[in-house]
């Protein structure tokens, strides 16, 4: 499946963070494929059915429901309760094919870019830890991190739309610059691309997701 806008394709999964001795936290993440920008997010205690559908719930009524949700084939995302609300918001469910390890590469890639973060604590001291400094990453990751899939927009402006009037300003200016000093350049600049189409195994997808409904 392939998303050509954002709000189309949804990607989710819980991952376990480290807090002190042996617990650990779960933490559900949410993101827009075409963008990647986080439009849900939770940490608790466990995973629980009723959490997720209430998480889904409110990214729903902030950002209107996307087309379709893609998940792993884990227990809470096969819930009979998370499908209804799901059906209830006439949003596709789509899992990951069993046996494949790399068919929910979006939310994994985010997960990996938290860890491996050199200001994420290996151990949280508590619950309250973990969901603060979670909440100043992710806001830094939205809204600053430069994406090199995203030609070096932040998800956040790819989310919102503005990338294109700021890839069109980049390119203005390395117009001028070409016009100003062609000996500099081999050929002409081109700022780059911000994807056109973007998804989860969306080379085996005939098509991609209608822009509209």
């Amino acid at each position: 499946m392939a998303a050509t806008a954002p709000g189309q394709l949804w990607s989710w999964d819980v991952t376990e963070l480290k807090g002190p001795a042996r617990q650990r936290y779960k933490l559900y993440l949410v993101i827009d494929v075409f963008s990647r920008y986080p439009v849900g997010w939770r940490i608790e205690h466990r995973e629980d059915t009723a959490m997720a559908v209430d998480m889904f719930a409110i990214a729903f009524t902030r950002y209107g429901a996307p087309q379709v949700l893609h998940a792993d084939n884990g227990a809470i995302m096969r819930s009979r309760d998370l499908l209804d609300a799901l059906q209830a918001a006439q949003i596709e469910a789509s899992f990951s094919r069993p046996r494949v390890s790399d068919d929910n590469p979006f939310s994994e890639s985010l997960f990996k870019t938290i860890k491996y973060d050199l200001a994420c604590p290996d151990r949280f001291d508590d619950i309250d830890h973990a969901r603060a400094w979670t909440t100043a990453f992710l806001a830094g990751y939205a809204g600053e991190h430069r994406h090199s899939g995203l030609g070096w927009h932040t998800p956040a402006s790819v989310f919102d739309g503005t990338a294109a009037h700021q890839r069109q300003h980049r390119q203005t200016l390395l117009n001028r610059q070409y016009l100003a000093h062609p000996q500099r350049f081999r050929r002409p600049p081109r700022a780059p691309e911000i994807p056109a189409i973007v998804g989860i195994n969306h080379r085996r997808t005939t098509q991609p997701l209608s822009q509209t409904g």
